[in-house]
């Protein structure tokens, strides 16, 4: 009787403990997971007026967001938009430097197509 009750009480820990694991780091859409759409919009809008040392900075901000955020979505979702999203970043950069406005709208609503499935 006391293996049996040692046993559920083995397996109950056990499913506990595997679900706080899973849970663990998870927000929702809240904290640092909300604040890579806001720097996505704000990036936008940057990119609309033409004000690149704003956008830069925007862009700096969304990658710290992304980078916060990126580990935790790679457990649990799968991981080629999330690298897609990576590369956008990166030449969105470039496209920033560059003072082209085509490529970085772009790029933009690219990458918040790829956010809103997450």
């Amino acid at each position: 009787m006391l293996k049996r009750i040692l046993l559920y009480m083995f397996i109950v820990a056990m499913l506990v403990s595997f679900a706080l694991i899973m849970g663990a780091g998870w927000d929702g859409r809240a904290g640092k997971s909300a604040e890579v759409g806001k720097y996505l919009d704000l990036l936008y809008a940057n990119l609309a007026q033409g004000d690149w040392s704003a956008a830069l900075m925007s862009l700096g901000e969304l990658e710290r967001a992304w980078s916060s955020v990126q580990g935790r979505l790679g457990f649990i979702e799968e991981r080629p938009p999330l690298f897609q999203f990576t590369n956008d970043l990166a030449r969105l950069r470039g496209a920033i430097m560059a003072e082209d406005r085509s490529a970085g709208l772009q790029l933009v609503l690219e990458m918040r197509a790829i956010w809103a499935k997450y």
